[in-house]
Parts: C-alpha cells; sequence; structure tokens
C-alpha cells in the first residue's frame, strides 16, 4: 500500500505601504497559529494559480481591489509534516496599495500596520 500526504497549497501576501506593512494578527481561538502575526492569505482553490489566490485574498481579507499586474511573486517554500498535512506556500508582494477600507474586519483575526522596523518581532 502506498504512502499518501496530504498536501495543501496556499499563498502569503505582504502589502507594504510607506515603511509599513499590513500584517494579520490571528485570534487566540483559531485552529491554525492562534495569536500569531503573519501576512494575509489562504488555501489555492481548485482551478486557481497562486496569482489568483493571492487577488482574491487580498480582496477578501483586507477589502483591496487590486490587479494582479501590482503583485510581485517573491518566493515558495514547503514544510512537511505539519498538523495538518504538508504545505506548499508561495509569497506575494505589493506596495503603495493605501489605507484599508475603515470598519473592514476579517474572521481570522485584527488587521495591523507595522512598521518595517518591527516586522521581525512580531
Amino acid at each position: 500500500m502506498a504512502n499518501t500526504r496530504l498536501i495543501n497549497e496556499a499563498v502569503i501576501i505582504f502589502l507594504k505601504q510607506g515603511n509599513k506593512y499590513l500584517l494579520l494578527k490571528r485570534r487566540s481561538d483559531h485552529s491554525v497559529d492562534p495569536g500569531i502575526y503573519n501576512g494575509i492569505g489562504g488555501r489555492v482553490q481548485i482551478g486557481e494559480t497562486y496569482l489568483d489566490t493571492a487577488v482574491r485574498m487580498i480582496k477578501e481579507e483586507a477589502g483591496y481591489e487590486i490587479e494582479a499586474s501590482q503583485i510581485k511573486f517573491i518566493g515558495l517554500a514547503r514544510e512537511e509534516e505539519c498538523e495538518h498535512g504538508d504545505w506548499t506556500m508561495a509569497y506575494y508582494t505589493a506596495e503603495g496599495v493605501g489605507d484599508p477600507p475603515i470598519g473592514w474586519k476579517t474572521p481570522k483575526g485584527e488587521l495591523f500596520w507595522v512598521e518595517e522596523s518591527e516586522v521581525l518581532g512580531k
């Protein structure tokens, strides 16, 4: 019998405005990375490319309408043997996006603009 492994695909996007990055602080009761800061993002759906997913997640999680041409690919990573299977993650960035829409909320947590000098400390 062949050894089967669940392979998840996701994107993470780091939106930048001046010297700040928009980060999501996950809810403390969230099932994935509770209380952790990260870029916005999510799973790739069937029929989507990584870039399609990035455009969709920017709209869903931060309320921005961004064209694919505004988004820059910055890397691909793979994590194996995680709690929920293996992960392949595509990383993107977009700059000059402006302030998020007033009152924007995400079910995963809260969005914060974080100074570039503080990003690695979060």
